[in-house]
């Protein structure tokens, strides 16, 4: 348990130094930035049970790096005394988080939270919390100086050139690949013109002459038609008139 805490309070401990790295700056001009170091250690007359230790300093080398020689504040965060063995060890949490300038940090800084995981959550509750410190930034200075240039090195000489080495082992064939897709039938060509008319065939040889067909068989005589009636007798005629008489 104690060792899952140790990697815990680590990341925090980065993240600090990048987040901080170059805080500070004032109206008067540039200001050198301030860094913070967490250790995963506390002097063991400071803290008899062991602790962790936080460092706090000028970044003077400008690195994002807090050096042994750039701490100029130190704060110790300790471990309490072993309890009784119970069903289950509690962790230990580590919470930092900016502190805006006001009474706790003139300019600004950092909130350090410390407490016991009671609800087992992973997360520094703010019941949870038991101790509670600062590691403010310093003031700004007037008039910061910028430090003096190094001198640029000599170039190194270029290295000669290496052996050629072995031809590698050819590789593996690969997989024979898929087969295409069958292309689309092509348009039906146009119909070509017609052919001449061919020659006119020979005569064919005469068919043979047909047999007589049978004669049919005589009709039936037909029934004697009934006598018609007398007509009825005409009307006389009316006589003609007379001729005229000749002359003497």
């Amino acid at each position: 348990m104690y060792a899952k805490s140790k990697k815990i309070i680590t990341h925090l401990g980065l993240s600090v130094i990048v987040g901080l790295a170059g805080c500070g700056g004032g109206s008067n001009g540039p200001n050198l930035a301030i860094a913070i170091s967490v250790l995963n250690s506390a002097p063991i007359a400071s803290c008899p049970n062991g602790g962790i230790t936080i460092q706090s300093g000028i970044d003077a080398n400008g690195d994002q790096i807090l050096n042994e020689t750039e701490v100029n504040s130190s704060q110790f965060i300790c471990n309490g005394a072993t309890g009784a063995i119970g069903t289950s060890a509690l962790s230990s949490l580590l919470a930092i988080k900016d502190e805006p300038i006001g009474a706790n940090c003139s300019s600004g800084g950092s909130q350090v939270n410390v407490g016991l995981d009671l609800n087992k959550n992973s997360i520094l509750d703010a019941i949870e919390i038991t101790s509670v410190s600062y590691l403010c930034n310093g003031n700004s200075s007037a008039i910061a100086i910028n430090g003096i240039d190094g001198v640029a090195g000599t170039t190194g000489a270029t290295g000669s050139i290496g052996a050629t080495g072995d031809a590698g082992a050819n590789g593996v064939s690969g997989t024979a690949g898929t087969n295409g897709t069958n292309g689309t039938v092509g348009a039906t060509g146009s119909t070509g013109a017609t052919g001449s008319v061919g020659a006119t065939g020979s005569i064919g040889a005469t068919g043979a002459v047909g047999t007589n067909g049978t004669n049919g068989t005589a009709g039936a005589v037909g029934a004697t038609g009934s006598i018609g009636a007398t007509g009825s007798a005409g009307t006389n005629g009316t006589n003609g008139t007379a001729g005229a008489s000749g002359s003497t």
